[in-house]
């Protein structure tokens, strides 16, 4: 199917099979691609089953290709979404096309591109100002069991610039998984030199043979000094974590180092183990913190996240500039539990609280009442570090006390 032109406008293409049996399950291929959207056609909404075909699943080519609608698709599967059916290159192209939209926030607006020969969606040659969310890449139709595209899931190219890979708000983030060893290995998002400015946020990255983020050259790229190499995404520097621990929620604390006195939004994330190269991926999104940093180009920080994740994983994290530049994930620090607070009366006038010294950069806090607000002040009591734990003794009182740590 051709879409073209200037008069090919808010056009709605749903519920077919475009390279399949009447089925779904064999494929009948078209010699090229699926459907094609050329030129300055625009505003065109598609939905459908795109596998099986000798070319792209779905392809969106020239500067007018602007503001159409990629939703609900499964591209590269079955009519089931369970087996692989693939088509011969990529499942989803953008060439010089941009301001369009491949998925959304919602389940229905889901495009499901996985088992295709090449990658799963490839943005080249000044494709600009498109919006990739919520989407599946390398995985079935259940969000879990394998079903690889043969290159890098997601793939920015040529100048490819002003992008968007995920969002903020809740079923924004698409899912990059199994991008494959063989041949490769290949990453869950990879961003060649010459594209800028692109967002990567809010994502379930995992399990993929390569890098869950690479930038420019192969593999890792070492953070420099105040920032100041060019190339893919600018080379922005990831963030450098020296401690994460796990209870009620998470908190991590590092540092990043980048453009001096710039504000950067810090995202991190938990995985369940680390990538051989030491730099992680990015499974489950924890939440994120902003850090601006001071004049000698670094800043500190410790972020309180909401979600908690089992001791003995290990946490990542990407910085993202104010122009949209997302970098690699960091290396990885495993997590430990938040240690538990034990009370004891050596006299009747005085009540000791102890907890393990195992895990530093907890502040002892204290305060008279629960009710919301609750107001914790620091317990200026001297901390005694003895026998394997923190120690700190204070007066009994007639009124109700109540402790926590916290991590600063």
């Amino acid at each position: 199917m051709f879409i073209n032109g200037s008069a090919a406008v808010g056009n709605i293409v749903r519920g077919n099979y475009i390279g399949t049996s009447a089925g779904g399950g064999t494929a009948l291929k078209n010699s090229r691609g699926g459907v094609g959207i050329s030129q300055a056609a625009s505003n065109n909404v598609l939905g459908n089953l795109l596998s099986g075909n000798g070319d792209v699943g779905a392809y969106l080519y020239g500067t007018g290709a602007i503001g159409n609608i990629l939703q609900g698709n499964i591209i590269g599967l079955d009519a089931t979404g369970s087996f692989a059916l693939g088509n011969l290159q990529e499942g989803v192209y953008l060439e010089l096309a941009s301001t369009n939209s491949i998925g959304g926030s919602g389940v229905a607006s889901r495009n499901i591109v996985s088992g295709n020969a090449t990658r799963g969606i490839y943005i080249t040659n000044h494709a600009s100002g498109n919006l990739l969310q919520g989407n599946w890449l390398g995985v079935a139709a259940n969000g879990a069991t394998p079903v690889p595209n043969a290159f890098h899931n997601i793939e920015l190219d040529a100048a490819s610039s002003g992008n968007s890979i995920g969002g903020s708000h809740p079923g924004a983030g698409n899912l990059s998984a199994y991008a494959p060893i063989s041949g490769g290995p290949y990453a869950g998002i990879r961003i060649r030199d010459t594209c800028t400015n692109n967002t990567i946020t809010g994502n379930s990255v995992f399990n993929n043979g390569g890098l869950g983020i690479d930038l420019g050259n192969f593999g890792v790229n070492p953070n420099d000094n105040c920032d100041a190499d060019t190339g893919a995404n600018q080379l922005q520097n990831y963030p450098v974590l020296t401690q994460a621990v796990s209870g009620n929620g998470t908190g991590v604390r590092g540092t990043l180092n980048s453009a001096a006195s710039t504000t950067f939004t810090l995202e991190f994330f938990g995985n369940s183990s680390c990538d051989s190269s030491g730099n992680g991926e990015g499974q489950i999104f924890l939440g994120e913190k902003i850090v601006t940093t001071s004049n000698n180009c670094t800043g500190s920080f410790v972020a309180s996240l909401p979600l908690s994740i089992p001791a003995g994983y290990v946490v990542t994290a990407t910085a993202t500039d104010s122009a949209g530049n997302t970098s690699e994930f960091s290396a990885c620090t495993p997590v430990a539990s938040v240690p538990s607070l034990t009370l004891s009366t050596p006299t009747n006038q005085q009540l000791t609280l102890s907890w393990t010294n195992t895990a530093t950069g907890f502040v002892l806090k204290e305060t008279s009442s629960l009710a919301i607000p609750v107001q914790w002040t620091t317990v200026s009591n001297s901390v005694v570090n003895s026998g394997g734990v923190f120690r700190v003794t204070v007066p009994m009182t007639a009124t109700n006390r109540f402790y926590a740590l916290s991590f600063e």
